[in-house]
Order: structure tokens, then C-alpha cells, then sequence
């Protein structure tokens, strides 16, 4: 857990571009182990602020990752209103994922992903595997402001 604390206190000093200083929490929420035809539904985790989702395990070939709902309310237009934006941009790209109804992303082994507990996320049907896909998921909350 002390890797987890400098990851999230991080995120606190140098990435939020935060106008106040805050206390938070965090703690773990769960942990997954997924192998072939298992998966989570769609869910969001409030009321906490951020989700964390941390890959022990995962192999990009065999495993899904993550699959983020757009919650803009453009997203599952997009493709019909601006058809050649839609058809010019890489809908795996993080950079224009806002303009995609979802977002699949596919981690590396070992790698932490940090996003919005209010995004709807998911994990797609699995399929068969060598080894299990193993995430610790964890959650932060910002506890008071100063």
C-alpha cells in the first residue's frame, strides 16, 4: 500500500491543478480475477471521487481491459453529426475517445490507471486465457478542503 500513497499523493500535488489543498482518503475496494467468458457490468463508483484500477496480472493479447462509457451526451452521435471526424480519428486513442460512445482501454501488465468515480466503466466478457486477469481496485476520497 505505501507505493499506493505516493501514486495518489502525486496525483494530489502535481496533477489536479488543484486552487485549494485537501485532505483525502483512499482504500481498497476490491480485487478482481477473471479468466474466460467472466466480466462486471457497467457501474460507477460514487460517492468516492476517483476509482483506481491497478493490473498485477494482464496480458494485452489474451485480456480485455476497461470499456468507459461517454457520458457527453454527443458521444453516440458523433458518427452520424461529423462523419469525417469520426472516420479520421482513432477511436484507441485516449486523446479522441471523447468523441466515441465508449472507450475501450488496454492496459500494460503492472500498470495503474486513475479516472472519475462518476464514469460508468465496465469489464468486458473475457476470453480464455493462460493465466487469470488480477486487478486490485481501489477508490479516493477527498475528505475536506482547506
Amino acid at each position: 500500500m505505501h507505493i499506493y500513497a505516493e501514486i495518489y499523493q502525486d496525483l494530489f500535488d502535481n496533477k489536479l491543478n488543484l486552487v485549494k489543498e485537501v485532505s483525502y482518503s483512499y482504500f481498497i475496494e476490491n480485487y478482481t480475477c477473471s479468466n474466460e467468458g467472466q466480466m462486471m457490468q457497467m457501474h460507477r463508483h460514487i460517492p468516492t471521487d476517483f476509482s483506481c484500477v491497478h493490473y498485477l496480472q494482464f496480458n494485452k493479447d489474451q485480456h480485455k481491459g476497461l470499456k468507459i462509457q461517454n457520458t457527453n451526451d454527443f458521444g453516440e452521435f458523433t458518427r452520424l453529426l461529423l462523419p469525417n471526424l469520426y472516420e479520421s480519428t482513432n477511436n484507441n486513442d485516449t486523446e479522441s475517445s471523447y468523441l466515441y460512445n465508449t472507450y475501450e482501454y488496454t492496459p500494460e501488465e503492472d500498470e495503474m490507471i486513475i479516472f472519475s468515480s462518476l464514469m460508468p466503466h465496465s469489464i468486458p466478457k473475457q476470453p480464455k486465457a493462460n493465466k487469470n486477469r488480477i486487478s486490485i481496485v481501489s477508490n479516493i476520497r477527498i475528505d475536506e478542503c482547506k
